[in-house]
């Protein structure tokens, strides 16, 4: 089952877009159970996945659901209004490639901004992890009696 999940991107232009990415869940009860879970931005996770190196759009789609083991993806039509945003932003740039044998595609890298933005981010989401993991395990949850 894929469930999507809204998020807000943070730019400096005056509207915040919603966009969607999907939380893959082996039951409907999960969903209300870990509404506050699923929830994940979009933004982070391109920039993160472009820290590692240049990709085109399927390719960082793939790489998220590669990473996450398949239980994020995005959803149809919320990828390029995503890197658009983050162009337009001036986090990321790109270029059109064409391999040989293959379709034109366009290729997506960080600009000096977009590598600080994704380092913030990727601070951020592991200071949160490590905050809930003390909060996690100190509750007794996983240990024997």
């Amino acid at each position: 089952m894929l469930i999507s999940i809204a998020v807000a991107l943070p730019f400096k232009e005056p509207c915040i877009e919603t966009r969607y990415i999907g939380f893959r869940t082996r039951r409907e009860e999960e969903l209300a159970e870990d509404r506050g879970l699923q929830k994940s931005n979009a933004t982070t996770l391109v920039l993160v996945v472009l820290r590692d190196g240049a990709r085109h759009g399927y390719d960082i789609a793939r790489e998220v659901e590669r990473r996450s083991d398949n239980v994020l993806s995005f959803n149809h039509g919320t990828l390029y209004p995503v890197l658009h945003a983050l162009e337009q932003n001036e986090l990321i740039q790109s270029t059109w490639e064409q391999p040989e044998g293959e379709r034109r595609r366009r290729v997506y890298c960080l600009t000096e901004a977009g590598t600080a933005e994704a380092d913030r981010e990727i601070a951020r989401w592991r200071s949160f992890s490590d905050a809930m993991e003390k909060v996690i395990g100190g509750s007794g949850l996983g240990q024997t009696a």
